[in-house]
């Protein structure tokens, strides 16, 4: 597969598309022996402290979310909601664990106090100008708060620090130690699917009047959001958003926890340019899509596939159907070097992509086809070679009233850097 992406200026033909068919093709519960009423006594003790701990645990696990995204607002949040379940779990510490503070909690303060000092030493200047109003306020709150709170365990956080290089007994962490690097398919049993985002463009500004209307990407835009919703999927749709849109609607979904979703995915529907994409009002570089979505970026989605779909031209050259040799000299994007990552556009670099005005393009209409038939039993990437297939070989465009443009071919183009096959597993109100 390709290492780069392209696209170039878009003028999508009318064309007809044929209307191919695609072929359809525990962990054991713990038993209690309860004996005497002193055995109930000891089991009851004991269940009290799995739950006050896990209570803990759970609060501390959505705390590290919270910073990992500098979520100020929640993380003081959560702090305010770990405070009071440590007080609900003294009487437990104190009865078995002889009032030892949890190693795992001391853990959870010590980090959170680093976090909160390395964001107060940037100072004043990074909190007007890099925070929000909301994030900068609730940083002093916290501060003030956490300090008052580390007093009660000055002594145990330090001899934490002083031995922090030890192991606590937190089943989160064990657990994610305990996966395997070597694991064949991506972790798609999130509690949620996750966002698709839909940037649909028809009209462009009046100060473009080279752009055509685009019409029959409404149909491509509805037939996405019904596709993607039955496989679990959060879809919004942004109608000829202009570039200022764009950039504020990618920033915000980088910014989101996305802790508990399998993937990420974002749609552009529009016309293109050598190395630019169109936006309502201007042109803008592809990478701006997944740029935000870099591991440092947006650290909820680190190791988790975030997939890329482009319906836009990506040249204007015609393919004939006869062999093509791509040199160095055609015009690419760059496509991510960070894993995880797959990105598929609608045609070959330098070469025209097809959409019929009353039926949608033939790309997207294909791709969710595909996924409709397919998703039960077969992985993202073999899905898309079947796309390919199906585009390459049984497509031929109709354009009458344009010679130029009939009887021609497409080919889509995918890049991925997905290290493991994406299997979108079923949901709840799943098709």
């Amino acid at each position: 597969m390709s290492r780069f992406f392209a696209a170039s200026s878009e003028s999508e033909s009318d064309t007809e598309v044929s209307e191919d068919e695609i072929p359809l093709k525990a962990q054991p519960v713990p038993t209690y022996v309860v004996s005497d009423e002193e055995e109930d006594e000891k089991r009851v003790v004991k269940s009290a402290k799995e739950k006050r701990y896990e209570e803990m645990q759970e609060t501390i696990r959505q705390m590290r979310n919270h910073k990992k995204i500098k979520d100020v607002t929640n993380v003081l949040k959560s702090f305010e909601e770990l405070m009071p379940a440590y007080n609900k779990a003294l009487p437990v510490i104190q009865k078995e664990d002889n009032g030892v503070t949890p190693r795992f909690f001391l853990r959870a303060l010590a980090e959170l106090e680093d976090f909160v000092n390395e964001l107060w030493e940037l100072g004043n200047e990074y909190r007007k100008n890099s925070m929000s109003k909301n994030n900068a306020k609730s940083l002093a709150t916290l501060r003030q708060k956490l300090k008052k709170a580390l007093k009660e365990f000055e002594v145990d956080l330090q001899k934490f620090r002083d031995t922090a290089d030890l192991e606590d007994e937190e089943p989160e962490r064990a657990k994610d130690q305990n996966k395997s690097s070597d694991a064949l398919h991506y972790n798609m049993n999130n509690r949620e699917r996750g966002r698709a985002i839909i940037f649909n463009h028809k009209e462009f500004s009046s100060a473009l009047d080279h752009l055509p209307i685009r019409d029959g990407t409404e149909i491509d835009r509805d037939t996405l959001d019904t596709h993607l919703s039955k496989l679990g999927f959060s879809v919004s749709s942004y109608n000829d958003p202009t570039l200022k849109e764009i950039k504020k609607e990618l920033k915000k979904v980088s910014e989101e926890d996305h802790s508990n979703r399998d993937t990420l995915m974002i749609v552009v529907l529009t016309h293109g340019g050598t190395e630019s994409l169109w936006a309502q009002d201007t042109s803008y570089s592809p990478e701006l899509l997944w740029s935000n979505f870099y591991d440092h970026n947006c650290p909820t989605l680190a190791k988790k596939p975030r997939l890329f779909f482009i319906q836009a031209c990506q040249g204007s050259k015609l393919d004939q159907g006869a062999p093509v040799t791509l040199t160095d000299s055609t015009a690419f994007y760059r496509i991510p070097s960070h894993l995880d990552f797959v990105v598929c556009s609608a045609t070959m670099p330098g070469f025209l992509s097809y959409r019929h005005p009353n039926k949608g393009s033939i790309f997207i209409q294909t791709l969710c086809r595909v996924l409709e038939a397919r998703y039960r039993d077969t992985h993202l990437l073999e899905m898309l070679t079947i796309v390919n297939r199906i585009v390459a070989f049984e497509f031929t465009s109709k354009s009458l009233l344009y010679p130029k443009y009939h009887n021609k071919k497409q080919m889509p183009n995918i890049c991925s850097s997905l290290t493991r096959q994406v299997f979108f597993s079923e949901k709840k109100n799943d098709f």
